[in-house]
């Protein structure tokens, strides 16, 4: 969030800036694969989700249940299975200027 500058430092921490309109609308004018706030956000996310099923360390609820259940089962880790996510990015649109239409 801070690469791509929608969030910014300031002396009370860390903030999200006034206006994400920028970060939330595609350009239309780009030619350029398309990296908005959503998709940063969601690509971070299922890079997350995919390690955390394939890491062997850490017990996750599929492996606890399966050691509950079948002690006799050396079953460790995540569980890989599909990942799908959606991100939805909620703003105040009061505080940008109006879109005028294209006629």
């Amino acid at each position: 969030m801070m690469e791509i500058g929608a969030w910014k430092t300031s002396d009370g921490g860390i903030r999200v800036v006034n206006n994400l309109r920028r970060f939330t609308q595609p350009e239309e004018e780009s030619t350029q694969r398309l990296l908005t706030l959503q998709s940063a956000l969601a690509i971070e996310i299922a890079a997350r989700a995919k390690s955390a099923s394939t890491n062997q360390r850490l017990d996750g609820p599929f492996a606890k249940e399966v050691q509950k259940y079948y002690p006799q089962e050396n079953w460790h880790g995540g569980k890989v299975d599909d990942i799908c996510v959606v991100v939805l990015v909620v703003s105040d649109i009061s505080k940008t200027p109006e879109i005028q239409s294209k006629l």
